[in-house]
């Protein structure tokens, strides 16, 4: 099997990445098949799954690749001003897809919070000597938590239909944090 450098392996999984998240505009997760995949991107199926067990690896996949700008910013941005450093590094370039998809498609949520809960975990362990937390809270529980209290209010903004103000989110959003900084860091 090639390896994961091999320019081939890198234009065929962009050419799928760019095809689900132009399909996603337009059409529910839950709707969207393998094969429509593969003939709108000219990606042949046997070749899809030599990269992709199916369609939610590939999801998996595009979150991964689109949002991997947001742990790459600063820990103090990322546990304090959580909505400004996502719109800053993936909310502006998957808007469209998250507008389709947010209150329509139960298994792309599902998948969205999968990813998330997994790599706020990775996040957390690989940064636990920076942040304080109640002692009494195990700390397997802090990506729950963190993620909930972002969907939460991402759930609630959405329900004003109002236009979203980041600043005023990570607000709201402190209030309610446990998660913050050691001092010094």
């Amino acid at each position: 099997m090639a390896q994961q450098t091999d320019l081939r392996v890198i234009k065929t999984k962009k050419a799928l990445n760019d095809t689900l998240l132009e399909i996603l505009t337009i059409k529910n997760f839950s709707d969207i098949t393998v094969n429509e995949i593969c003939n709108k991107s000219l990606i042949h199926r046997t070749t899809f799954y030599k990269h992709f067990m199916d369609k939610i690896d590939l999801l998996q996949y595009a979150l991964k690749e689109n949002t991997k700008e947001f742990f790459i910013l600063d820990i103090y941005d990322r546990l304090h001003k959580p909505f400004q450093s996502m719109e800053k590094s993936f909310v502006n370039k998957l808007n469209d897809v998250f507008e389709k998809q947010m209150n329509n498609d139960k298994e792309f949520m599902d998948e969205l919070i999968k990813h998330f809960i997994e790599v706020f975990s990775k996040d957390f362990k690989n940064n636990i000597d920076k942040v304080a937390t109640p002692t009494h809270i195990p700390q397997s529980l802090l990506p729950y938590i963190y993620g909930s209290n972002l969907s939460a209010i991402i759930h609630w903004s959405d329900s004003l239909q109002g236009d979203l103000d980041y600043s005023k989110l990570d607000e709201i959003f402190n209030e309610i944090n446990i998660i913050s900084l050691n001092e010094g860091n």
